[in-house]
């Protein structure tokens, strides 16, 4: 049986991340995101015996998955009940030694689209061509996806006039101050598979990369971290 745990809170130490006691730290950890509405964990029906069972096993962190459009379902208005259940399973993972990594997630930009993640009223398409393609297909052809993509990465008003990434921007930054205070969150992954939208084709050329792309998603990741770190300063490297 594997019996070493990590000393609460994480830090790091230089480049190593490590724990309390000052020792480097290695996590392992898997994936639990439940990906149909209420979008809990819990509705999947993952429970204490799913974490005693990981750590058993030798696990140390699972990857939360948290909705955008569960945690704001309506402009500026947020869901608390949602939070409570993630936090619920936070504390299931931790009454085990289990961290978590909060993970704003995404496949496919929204339901219209065949995925989850953005809230309905996040999908400015323009009225764009909606073809099924499924995963991955919708990506590369699908040009109402496409379109909301290139709405999200340009800052395009929600129907309240304020920015989709402001909103989003914003909605971390609520989430993060639930969890501020929590030593078994270790940590906040911005978003899941960001996609470029229109500006994909570039991306796809061998030693090319994303040259178009590189400085949109920089921006917004400085954006979102900005946003997080308004509540929560425990990580500053």
């Amino acid at each position: 049986r594997y019996t070493g745990r990590a000393a609460l809170p994480l830090d790091h130490a230089g480049t190593w991340l490590s724990d309390a006691a000052g020792r480097v730290v290695i996590l392992r950890g898997l994936n639990q995101v439940f990906k149909l509405a209420p979008y809990e964990p819990a509705a999947d029906g993952f429970g204490d015996d799913d974490a005693a069972f990981l750590a058993e096993n030798g696990f140390d962190a699972v990857r939360v998955g948290v909705i955008w459009a569960a945690v704001e379902p309506q402009p500026g208005v947020y869901d608390d009940a949602y939070l409570d259940s993630i936090a619920g399973t936070v504390q299931t993972l931790a009454a085990h030694g289990i961290v978590s990594i909060l993970n704003f997630h995404q496949d496919l930009y929204n339901e219209k689209f065949e995925g989850e993640g953005a809230p309905a009223w996040a999908v400015i398409d323009h009225g764009r061509p909606n073809p099924s393609n499924g995963f991955p297909g919708n990506y590369f052809a699908n040009f109402a996806e496409q379109a909301a993509w290139d709405s999200f990465w340009h800052n395009a008003k929600a129907p309240d006039g304020i920015g989709l990434q402001d909103h989003y921007a914003a909605a971390w930054a609520h989430v993060a101050a639930r969890f501020a205070a929590s030593p078994s969150v270790a940590g906040y992954e911005v978003m899941n598979e960001p996609w470029p939208g229109t500006l994909w084709e570039p991306c796809a050329i061998p030693l090319v990369g994303c040259p178009l792309f590189d400085h949109v998603l920089t921006a917004f990741y400085q954006r979102v971290t900005a946003a997080i770190r308004t509540v929560d300063r425990r990580w500053r490297w």
